[in-house]
């Protein structure tokens, strides 16, 4: 379902989701956009948005596995519910054009919500089947539990000049996000910087540059990560080739795990994974 409007400088879009992606049969999830223009080239935007994300197969199988990306036993919660969100958000919107030039700047602030967050949760001892007489297994499965509130500022800039294209973003968040029972409190901010070109002939390029900074906790430092990615394609009828590489740095990561005796295990290390590839996207 879906309403539009417009009232002199004043435009609303409602739009509600189809049964199947509500959550109880007393949920409304959908999505109101309103607009106040308040100029030709300025306008207020407001955004309340209430959306859920169901569960993964992988988080549901109920079944004992072995995940190869984690190299750990995993094993779903069958009864696991979606996790539902509410978000507001409020941008201002400026533009200007001159020539072949235009730009465009955004600034915003938001608040989220999101209920029945699904955590990973580690459960048993010891990490092979064959731990002992009366070993416990250990492994991951998952479990709903709190709210996750999250608040953020941002700032956006996007240039342009005929094929070519520059965007700027920085993000400040601030998250209260609960874990096994234990409230975690901690900021940070990202920055993000995204030239790519648009040739006639179906050529397309690009490149992302993003930091992220450290991020603090009541009990660590999940660390700061730096990342870079490449990607050159081109489009013909409708399918789109193209390559990419991915590169990013990530240091002072802890890694935490809690020991068969009840110990606190901290590993702390850089990781500097690449990833190169080759992707084909087609629209029928």
């Amino acid at each position: 379902m879906k309403a539009t409007g417009e009232y002199q400088h004043f435009r609303y879009d409602i739009r509600r989701l189809d049964e199947d992606y509500k959550v109880y049969s007393n949920d409304f999830t959908g999505k109101l956009i309103t607009e106040w223009h308040i100029s030709q080239h300025k306008c207020l935007r407001f955004i309340a948005d209430r959306k859920l994300q169901r569960p993964t197969n992988n988080q549901l199988f109920p079944l004992l596995g072995y995940e190869l990306e984690s190299m750990s036993y995993v094993k779903g919660n069958p009864y696991l519910v979606p996790m539902l969100s509410h978000e507001f958000k409020l941008d201002y919107l400026t533009d200007r054009t001159w020539g072949n030039n235009s730009i465009t700047f955004n600034i915003g602030a938001s608040y989220n919500n999101i209920r029945d967050i699904i955590n990973a949760k580690s459960v048993g001892g010891s990490t092979s089947p064959s731990g002992g007489f009366g070993a416990t297994l250990k492994y991951t499965t998952y479990e709903n539990g709190g709210v996750n509130h999250i608040l953020n500022a941002n700032i956006m800039t996007l240039y342009r000049y005929k094929a070519f294209s520059l965007t700027f973003t920085g993000n400040v968040y601030h998250k209260d996000m609960p874990n096994e029972g234990n409230k975690k409190h901690y900021t940070y901010f990202n920055l993000m910087l995204h030239p790519q070109f648009t040739l006639a002939d179906g050529w397309h390029g690009g490149a992302k540059f993003n930091y992220y900074s450290k991020v603090h906790m009541h009990e660590g430092t999940l660390g700061e990560c730096a990342a870079a990615s490449l990607s050159v394609g081109k489009r013909w009828k409708g399918m789109y080739v193209y390559i990419y590489d991915i590169v990013s740095l990530q240091k002072d990561v802890k890694d935490k795990s809690t020991a068969a005796d009840g110990s606190l295990n901290v590993k702390e290390y850089e990781m500097v994974p690449n990833t190169f590839g080759i992707g084909i996207k087609y629209t029928l």
